[in-house]
């Protein structure tokens, strides 16, 4: 993720799959550009509000929970975007602090979907037919020697003669 945009998708670390595991979401997350008190452009911030908060919506808990024990402070509970910019904004919520609860919380959104495909040889089928394994390229063997060397000739040298001159 760029800025608050997915680059192509043909990037493996711009995106974030619904079967990733846990340390391949960790990772992208934490690669993720996040500017300090800026919310533009801020893919971890359009995750808070477009993916975790509608999707807590939905369990009937519209929250998002930023946990602040490593700091001994209370854990930070949104029910709001607006309120997520303005902390974010005036830098009580960290870019860091920010990464390690959209990685818990989209960590614990995908936990069930992936169990369930894991469980289920079907889906794997399906999954597999969809989206098969790329083929592998064939190495091209590259041929040895110069630009002319399917050219080569063979140059016979004689040697004169005893006796002879040239």
């Amino acid at each position: 993720m760029v800025g608050g945009f997915l680059k192509y998708a043909s990037d493996p670390d711009s995106k974030i799959d619904l079967l990733d595991p846990p340390e391949v979401v960790n990772r992208r997350i934490r690669k993720a550009a996040a500017a300090p008190k800026v919310i533009e452009e801020n893919g971890v911030l359009a995750l808070v509000e477009f993916v975790l908060l509608p999707a807590t919506a939905l369990s009937g808990r519209r929250e998002f929970r930023v946990d602040c024990e490593r700091d001994d402070l209370e854990p930070l509970t949104y029910t709001s975007i607006e309120k997520v910019h303005e902390d974010y904004k005036n830098g009580i919520l960290t870019p860091q602090l920010l990464k390690s609860a959209v990685t818990a919380a989209l960590n614990s959104l995908l936990a069930p979907l992936q169990e369930t495909y894991h469980a289920s040889p079907k889906w794997q089928e399906i999954s597999l037919k969809a989206y098969p394994s790329p083929a592998k390229k064939e190495k091209k063997v590259k041929q040895k020697g110069n630009q002319h060397s399917g050219l080569k000739k063979e140059i016979v040298v004689k040697a004169p003669a005893s006796g002879e001159t040239s």
